[in-house]
């Protein structure tokens, strides 16, 4: 069934606002999953009495109850960054714990919640990419999802998606770390693209979340909200060879080509960009290799001619003195330091 129409609601409660302030949110709000098709939230009250029951159309029927609110995720970004909360109050996400009454194991979870059109979209779209697509990479490339649930509260139309809580935000930017880890992390995207035929369609350090294993970090792409099904075949080969030339993007995947030579820089420039020429990297050994590519209509001196293609050519040496510098992969924290 599709989790976006196939929606039922019951409801005694008007929710309070999760406007209000940080703490009067964690004090307030209640959470039960009581099945894979059924989330009840509620506040205090006489007799616990005021009560609302979100419903999606799982076939799960397992039970878990949550046992503590943690923490607001979204709320250690800075509130005055639209890049970090482009959609303020009306998208928020919290971290808990929840009791598996099954087996009385308690369980750390992520849960989003949304309101407004623009908002319940994007997670109504996360939503059916994990129920028809994600399900095959779930729990190893991507955190796996309890559910996701609609109603209505005093906010208007809401939606509330329960999700593992996987570890960690990458902060430390993805270029700096060890090759094994960016390999990891690209290799997760990939088999994301082959094996549930999902582009990822935001990919950011933000959506990176890593976890401490006993052999090291494992990292898993968060936030499908804005992800769209692959239009054609990924074409990267894997394994690939690490600082190779960077192949053409026209024959590869636009995503992973993006993410491998650009966010994970594990490939070398193929081209120099000389006053808007695109110079093989194979044709230059020094700078004044670049200067018979100069084009007609610039004019300036051979001094600045000269200068302009030592600047360029220093691309080349910068990445390869970064490439000696990384050397084999070291210990590297992949958190806030």
């Amino acid at each position: 069934m599709n989790i976006m129409t196939m929606v039922a609601l019951r409801i005694n409660l008007t929710l309070p606002s999760l406007t209000d302030r940080h703490r009067r949110v964690l004090t307030m709000l209640r959470l039960t999953l009581l099945s894979d098709t059924q989330l009840l939230l509620q506040t205090p009250g006489p007799a616990e009495a005021r009560t609302c029951v979100l419903e999606a159309p799982h076939a799960d029927t397992e039970s878990y109850r949550f046992t503590q609110v943690t923490e607001e995720i979204s709320a250690r970004d800075d509130p005055e960054c639209e890049k970090e909360r482009p959609y303020g109050d009306r998208l928020r996400v919290f971290r808990g714990t929840m009791l598996q009454e099954s087996t009385g194991k308690e369980l750390k979870v992520v849960f989003k919640v949304a309101y407004d059109e623009p908002c319940l979209l994007l997670l109504a779209n996360e939503a059916e990419i994990y129920t028809e697509h994600l399900v095959k990479v779930q729990k190893e490339y991507v955190p796996r999802m309890y559910g996701s649930f609609v109603g209505e509260t005093d906010e208007g139309k809401t939606r509330v998606t329960v999700l593992e809580d996987w570890g960690e935000e990458l902060r430390i930017p993805l270029k700096v770390q060890p090759v094994k880890f960016r390999l990891l992390v690209v290799k997760a995207l990939l088999e994301i693209h082959r094996r549930a035929n999902v582009v990822h369609h935001d990919f950011a350090d933000r959506h990176i979340v890593v976890k401490t294993t006993p052999t090291g970090y494992w990292p898993v792409l968060v936030d499908f909200t804005k992800a769209l099904l692959h239009p054609d075949e990924c074409l990267i080969e894997w394994p690939f060879k690490v600082y190779a030339l960077e192949p053409a993007m026209a024959h590869t995947c636009h995503e992973l080509w993006d993410v491998i030579s650009e966010e994970a820089e594990l490939w070398c420039p193929s081209y120099l960009n000389f006053f808007n020429v695109l110079v093989p990297v194979a044709e230059v050994t020094e700078p004044a290799d670049l200067l018979k590519y100069t084009p007609d209509w610039v004019e300036c001196s051979e001094a600045q001619l000269m200068a302009q293609a030592k600047s360029v050519y220093s691309n080349i040496e910068g990445f390869s003195n970064i490439i000696q510098r990384r050397g084999e992969p070291g210990v590297v924290t992949p958190f806030r330091s």
